[in-house]
């Protein structure tokens, strides 16, 4: 288990390095105003390039963030106590779909391999 902990302090310091990177990207894009953004969705004004680049990057932000936080609270002390925690639906539903995804693809690796 020490490997997978390592391997999660390394991608949440690779992802650390991207959100600097998305943060300064996104910093140097023009900003519509509130009301501009309004009249978009209100369909009264026309999506601009700045305006979509902004909202791409802040859902690539937000996510990044998220993923970031999730691998921070992988370690010893978590894992000793698994079996105190409380999954949501949500952190249920992820686990149901990583073992099927699994079970899904070995299923098409044998399939594969005996055509």
């Amino acid at each position: 288990m020490s490997e997978v902990i390592q391997t999660a302090e390394d991608v949440v310091r690779l992802l650390e390095e991207v959100l600097e990177k998305l943060q300064a990207a996104q910093t140097s894009i023009p900003a519509p105003t509130l009301r501009e953004i309004a009249e978009i969705r209100q369909g009264k004004r026309p999506l601009t390039e700045q305006a979509y680049l902004l909202g791409i990057f802040q859902r690539a932000i937000l996510a990044a963030e998220n993923v970031a936080s999730d691998l921070r609270a992988v370690d010893l002390e978590t894992l000793r106590n698994v079996h105190q925690l409380d999954l949501s639906g949500v952190e249920l539903n992820a686990l149901e779909q990583a073992v099927a995804e699994r079970t899904e693809g070995a299923v098409g690796v044998k399939g594969r391999a005996g055509e």
